[in-house]
């Protein structure tokens, strides 16, 4: 019953995760704005391409797409962690650190693999019994949503058994 609960809860937290990128994208297209804001993430100071890029990229084919893709997925081993710095781009064409800002939110899509604090550090959860072999790719989505400007983005993460 505990199981169920938790995934239940998991669950409603990710689809909170959703609406808020899909609301960021309504309420920009509504003010007459570009619907796609994009935060730029550096992981270790490294700037890591996300989900809300790659969509804006094209490609010649499904192969080089997967490349970039997997040129992107940051490495975490089990029990460690690392620091986002999301970058959020003004409209005098500079980028402004709102990692820590109020209304910048983080949410794991795998939250038994992965967390995230509100000041954006990144661990991947411990070894344990129960996630033995649960190596893969995992997802931080990453919302900065005030009245004026709304902005996200979905970095992968490939934890390591």
């Amino acid at each position: 019953m505990l199981h169920i609960n938790k995934t239940a809860f998991s669950l409603a937290k990710h689809a909170r995760a959703l609406v808020a990128v899909a609301v960021c994208s309504l309420q920009a297209a509504m003010a007459g704005e570009q619907a796609s804001e994009i935060l730029r993430v550096r992981v270790q100071n490294r700037i890591v391409l996300g989900e809300a890029e790659l969509q804006n990229r094209r490609f010649a084919d499904n192969e080089a797409a997967m490349a970039e893709f997997r040129r992107n997925v940051v490495t975490l081993p089990r029990n460690s962690s690392v620091q986002l710095t999301v970058e959020l781009l003004e409209r005098g064409g500079r980028y402004v650190d709102v990692t820590s800002h109020a209304a910048t939110e983080y949410q794991s899509l795998s939250p038994a693999k992965l967390s995230v604090s509100s000041d954006g550090r990144v661990t991947a959860a411990p070894q344990s019994e129960s996630l033995m072999g649960a190596g893969g790719d995992v997802a931080i989505v990453v919302v900065h949503d005030k009245p004026a400007q709304s902005a996200w983005n979905k970095i992968f993460f490939r934890v390591l058994p």
